[in-house]
């Protein structure tokens, strides 16, 4: 795991988990509308998923007395819908803790939690949907008017290191590479809301006139505006680069067969049109050998 300090002349950001498929994008997308504005500088940690806290507090004391607002991403969401009960509840407690230990900063002006919005779309009563609720109910709590829960759905990019399916779209373009049949824990008519995180992490940072999305407040479902199935998937793949995916059922859980239908949850929403297809062709060229071209 890795925590980032990014401080500028008008505003620092704490980015708690800048190394993961979310949180890398996210940081290097801050980065660059920091830039466009001040110097900026970083500041980059490598430590366990245990000692995100002990870390971040070195961070922000390296900050000295400066006066800058200070705000705090945390993308340091660790195992899915097949975490343990046993790991959830140890997550739980330490999440609790890092944000109780957070109310000596004076100047930190929010907190963004990068939530899920399977989580809230399942009807199964899984550890890991367990563990998002109560961790947001915790931000509400500890932050209120200064906090805000940013609901992702099955997000995808070529380097993501997960195999299973909330993760369908960059695993099959790295299968396809190294000529590797996609194993799909789903039924082939299971529909998800995958959304690249590639094209979603400079529309976050971007700033607007009244204020981006990040100076919003309370929570908001972030969403592709059309969810699609597996089969649905595999034909963007034969329309942007001409091949089908091999895939390989595995047996699945009532979990892995749920749909998710984001746009029937309550709450303020963020769609983007998200066309599969222009990054499947981009990332196909870039990153397969030439024989499969």
């Amino acid at each position: 795991m890795e925590t980032t300090l990014l401080s500028s002349s008008w505003r620092d950001w704490l980015v708690v988990g800048s190394n993961g498929a979310i949180g890398s994008e996210l940081t290097k997308a801050l980065f660059l509308e920091c830039s466009r504005k001040s110097d900026c500088s970083l500041h980059r940690i490598q430590h366990s998923h245990g000692a995100y806290a002990s870390i971040a507090r070195k961070l922000v004391h390296r900050r000295g007395k400066v006066r800058r607002p200070l705000r705090l991403l945390f993308c340091g969401g660790k195992g899915g819908f097949s975490l343990s009960r046993e790991s959830g509840e140890e997550q739980r407690e330490a999440f609790r803790s890092f944000c109780e230990g957070l109310d000596h900063l004076d100047d930190l002006d929010k907190f963004i939690y990068v939530s899920s919005l399977g989580a809230h779309c399942s009807r199964i009563q899984s550890t890991y949907s367990s563990l998002i609720w109560e961790n947001e109910q915790v931000v509400r709590s500890a932050f209120g008017r200064q906090s805000l829960i940013l609901r992702f759905p099955s997000m995808y990019g070529y380097n993501q290191r997960e195999r299973r399916y909330h993760c369908l779209v960059g695993v099959i373009v790295r299968n396809l590479r190294i000529r590797r049949p996609t194993a799909i824990y789903a039924r082939l008519e299971t529909r998800r809301n995958y959304l690249s995180i590639h094209r979603l992490a400079p529309l976050l940072v971007r700033d607007k006139t009244g204020g981006g999305l990040l100076d919003e407040k309370g929570e908001v479902n972030i969403q592709s505006t059309v969810s699609l199935s597996v089969f649905d998937v595999c034909n963007h793949f034969f329309r942007a680069i001409k091949q089908r995916p091999t895939l390989k059922l595995v047996q699945h859980s009532a979990l892995d067969e749920e749909h998710h239908y984001p746009s029937a949850l309550a709450g303020a929403k963020f769609c983007i049109n998200d066309p599969i297809g222009e990054w499947v062709s981009l990332h196909w060229k870039r990153s397969a050998p030439s024989s499969l071209l």
